[in-house]
């Protein structure tokens, strides 16, 4: 047997057989990742789901059919709207139209919808052979052959790139991963004319993710922390000094191509500044010697200016870190009462285990291997993305993909080095065997030997095994659908035929990306976080009194309220007024909590004091408070729609949902009175 092995071992090892093996194991995997990824498109059919990929679909087809993006949004943020030149991530929308007429050559039937349900699936996977490429480069081609297989399965990279999940990452993350690999290839390279030509063509892959995903920070800023680790180290020469200052400064100056980021001026940004502070380090460490300066510690000194530097934002000369980016830097950052990025499910810190699942550990080993070979510049650089992008996954709840390909490539090394060392005990043991039979003693197999590093190799492919099955398993958990229930489409349906074109519909923000797809009309707000004061205003009029919702109706032209009885006054439990649902957001926004139902320092006393004004609890049952109810725009409106009570004046209920017997609505859409 070890004599087979040993043989089938040698024929793998040929030059040629060992490449073509490995070209079929790395398009094995690629074809594994876009299998899994279209599955939900397969299965339930091909609908996008109901939130941000529906505004990105709207806008792709729009410059599809127009050539460029519009001007200004017509159905979004009633009265202000905003120009989307200048919110969204121009380059997602001019990628997206030009590879969709880029596969209506091969496809002449595809529709632009079905073009966005299909393409995350199929552009995702392209990260898998530069994962493979990256693995190679840091450790050993076998590595990279794991790590492309563990980037395919993991549900950390799966569960936002999946088919129909039309988003920023799925584009963006293979950018990361090239920009990286030709930094790596900047770092080997012998000749300081190809370092210059890699270190250009990582910057330009650095550009193309700042025009796509405002994740291009963790390049930016994850470049600029690496060359502050080589100063501090005293590692830093003139290779890797140009290496990241050219990658970091193409990066700076290309965010000057795309209006959002030109719009904001991202030059004069903290992060800006992080890549400014950086590379004056680096360089003040190089000159220091030639100018003969006396400086003791030279790496402290470049340091400490760079520091200087990078607190410019802090002192008025730039822009500092605000909102969400700030949060993933320091999840544990208080806001201001009533912010929304409290309530942002995404803005949530993550669940690593149940991300990274069994990958998770042996990444973890992997990282020790990483460590013993910190020398290396490139395996410094991958260690450090490993470890930072852990950490942002750890932070925000939306981050995991971005961490899933490094962790694929510590997992891989554990994997390689546990195949090295069976296969150099499976050496041991035929040697043994060699050496007694030439001796011509019994030749005693020492199976024992090998006992520990296949146990190894057997927990790490079982690791792999069980990420995938936990993918699979979850599947239909993730694949929810543009479609939703017959009761929002016939909600929409509703409004088609009954609102003027020209009405504007209120609803709360998480809706309204649903309302314009299904039903074309124009909505106070949509998806998008961009307008947190015009947010407040909604959360006012539910959660304050009819009075004050129709005052602000009056104010903003408002024509339909539509209101997610489940979803706001329900929640899991799918029973009306049992205290869970959206509407603790809702109260939350609009400064009606003294305590803060998102903060563990104060949760308690919000269920102590804040909930029980709109609920009541007796005998471990919750009611509502009815004394307060009445006073709530929100509570009057689901118990009209929900128990048929009739406790408004300044509203009417003309879709009461309720489409099944004896179910509670799921939607209702409310009219507002002119003339009361």
């Amino acid at each position: 047997m070890l004599i087979r092995l040993e043989a089938l071992t040698g024929i793998f090892q040929k030059p040629f057989v060992r490449r073509c093996t490995i070209i079929l194991l790395v398009l094995g995997a690629f074809t594994l990742s876009v299998y899994i990824r279209i599955l939900p498109a397969l299965r339930y059919g091909e609908h996008l789901p109901g939130d941000d990929p529906l505004l990105h679909y709207r806008m792709t087809e729009y410059v599809v059919k127009n050539g460029t993006l519009p001007s200004r949004d017509p159905y979004a943020w009633h009265p202000w709207s905003y120009n989307p030149n200048y919110v969204l991530p121009v380059l997602h929308y001019y990628v997206g139209a030009y590879l969709y007429k880029l596969s209506k050559i091969f496809v002449p039937d595809l529709s632009i919808h079905d073009f966005c349900v299909y393409i995350p699936a199929v552009f995702s996977s392209f990260a898998i052979p530069l994962v493979y490429l990256i693995g190679r480069e840091v450790w050993d081609e076998s590595s990279g052959v794991f790590a492309a297989f563990g980037l395919a399965t993991v549900l950390a990279y799966y569960e936002r790139t999946f088919s129909s999940f039309y988003r920023h990452e799925q584009f963006a993350i293979p950018g990361i991963l090239l920009s990286i690999y030709l930094l790596i290839r900047a770092f080997k390279s012998e000749e300081l004319y190809k370092t210059i030509i890699y270190s250009m063509m990582s910057g330009f892959a650095s550009i193309y993710v700042a025009g796509m995903w405002k994740g291009f920070r963790f390049l930016l800023d994850g470049y600029a922390l690496f060359m502050l680790l080589l100063v501090l180290l005293g590692r830093i020469d003139l290779k890797s000094e140009l290496s990241l200052s050219i990658t970091m400064l193409y990066t700076v100056a290309g965010t000057l191509w795309f209006s959002n980021l030109a719009y904001t001026f991202f030059p004069d940004d903290l992060e800006a500044y992080i890549a400014y502070g950086a590379i004056l380090s680096a360089v003040m460490y190089e000159l220091l010697p030639r100018l003969k300066l006396k400086v003791r510690y030279r790496s402290l000194f470049s340091i400490l200016l760079s520091i200087i530097i990078m607190l410019f934002p802090y002192l008025g000369f730039g822009t500092p870190l605000r909102g969400r980016l700030l949060r993933v830097v320091n999840p544990f950052t208080e806001f201001e009462r009533g912010s929304v990025v409290y309530t942002v499910a995404e803005h949530s810190t993550g669940r690593l285990f149940f991300d990274f699942n069994f990958l998770l550990p042996i990444a973890l080993v992997g990282l020790i291997f990483f460590a013993k070979k910190w020398e290396d510049e490139s395996s410094l650089l991958v260690m450090l993305a490993t470890l930072t992008s852990l950490y942002f996954a750890w932070s925000m709840a939306r981050l995991p993909p971005l961490a899933a390909p490094f962790v694929a490539v510590a997992s891989g090394i554990t994997w390689s080095q546990s195949y090295k060392t069976l296969k150099d005990r499976i050496k041991t043991v035929q040697r043994i065997k060699q050496v007694r039979a030439k001796k011509r003693r019994k030749a005693k197999t020492r199976y024992d030997l090998l006992i520990s590093p296949l146990l190894l190799s057997l927990l790490v492919i079982t690791c792999l095994v069980g990420s995938s099955v936990q993918t699979y398993r979850l599947i239909p958990s993730l694949a929810y659908s543009d479609p939703l229930d017959p009761e929002w489409q016939a909600a929409f349906k509703w409004l088609r035929e009954n609102a003027d074109s020209n009405d504007v519909i209120m609803s709360w923000w998480d809706y309204g990306y649903w309302i314009v797809n299904g039903s074309m009309r124009v909505t106070m707000a949509d998806g998008l976080t961009i307008n947190s004061s015009q947010i407040r205003v909604i959360a006012m009029a539910f959660m304050g009194s009819e009075e004050e919702a129709y005052d602000i109706c009056m104010r903003y032209n408002i024509s339909y309220v539509v209101v997610d009885l489940l979803g706001e006054l329900a929640g899991h439990s799918g029973q009306l007024f049992s205290g869970d649902g959206k509407w603790v957001a809702i109260g939350w926004i609009a400064k009606k909590f003294t305590y803060n139902p998102y903060s563990p320092k104060t949760v308690r006393q919000f269920y102590q004091y804040d909930f029980r004004r709109y609920f009541q609890i007796r005998d471990s049952q919750i009611t509502l408070n009815y004394m307060t109810a009445l006073n709530v725009t929100l509570f009057k409106m689901g118990i009209e729609a929900g128990y048929n009570y009739h406790v408004l004046k300044y509203f009417r209920l003309v879709f009461p949902g309720n489409l099944t017997e004896g179910t509670a609505p799921r939607v209702a859409v409310f009219e507002v009175i002119r003339t009361p």
